[in-house]
């Protein structure tokens, strides 16, 4: 189960929830009896991207730190940083 989320992660990283779901499902046919399901202790709208939270961590970790580091740098160049750090968390 954890192989075919990675899988189906790894071909296409920007998906809703129900689309991964499908993505983990299509990985899994013919292969095992286990059919993926989600479940939440609160409501979800399934149609949001999935967002890996160690990707968020990740990002927020680098601003943190480059802002410690750069305080002197201007507004437009960490907002700059800011937004290669999202384009690179995109890409993964």
């Amino acid at each position: 189960m954890s192989y075919a989320f990675m899988a189906a992660l790894r071909k296409n990283p920007q998906q809703s929830y129900v689309q991964l779901l499908n993505s983990i499902r299509d990985e899994l046919e013919g292969k095992y009896d286990q059919k993926p399901q989600l479940s939440c202790s609160h409501p979800l709208d399934t149609d949001l991207l999935y967002v890996s939270f160690t990707a968020w961590g990740d990002l927020i970790w680098t601003l943190l730190t480059l802002i410690a580091e750069n305080v002197s740098q201007s507004h437009d160049e960490i907002q700059m940083t800011r937004r290669q750090m999202l384009h690179k968390m995109n890409e993964e």
